[in-house]
């Protein structure tokens, strides 16, 4: 029932295979969690990172995606995902700087898109590359 839990949180979301992994990494961290609080193993507490200082040093072409499910979920839940997002892509530089967002949309423009839609996200990025030419 615990792994039944686990497997029904994201169901309605990610496709059977990227959840079935989603649960063994969950599972794994449960696991582990015990041996890591024991050891006085923290997770870095992301909100505590300076992204602004490297990110507004930024020079190169950037590119920015986003899956609007995603941000839309983030939105949902408190997070401001969209605003979030925004807010990460003004701190890499104008737009004349070459820096190009992309939010992608479709029902699997989730958190997990690396995952569900590799060869779309593989040839925006070869575009991007090619049209700056790296």
């Amino acid at each position: 029932s615990h792994l039944i839990s686990l497997y029904n949180k994201r169901k309605d979301w990610l496709d059977p295979e990227l959840n079935l992994r989603v649960v063994q990494s969950e599972l794994t961290y449960l696991v582990n969690r015990r041996h890591r609080y024991a050891k006085g193993i923290q997770l870095e507490n992301v909100s505590q990172f300076d992204f602004i200082t490297p990110a507004s040093s930024v020079s190169c072409p950037c590119l920015c995606v986003a899956g609007q499910n995603n941000l839309t979920y983030l939105d949902n839940i408190g997070y401001a995902g969209t605003r979030q997002f925004q807010a990460g892509c003004e701190l890499l530089g104008s737009e004349s700087s070459s820096k190009e967002v992309v939010t992608l949309t479709g029902p699997k423009s989730t958190i997990n898109m690396m995952n569900q839609i590799p060869d779309e996200i593989s040839k925006l990025c070869l575009k991007f590359l090619h049209e700056k030419q790296l």
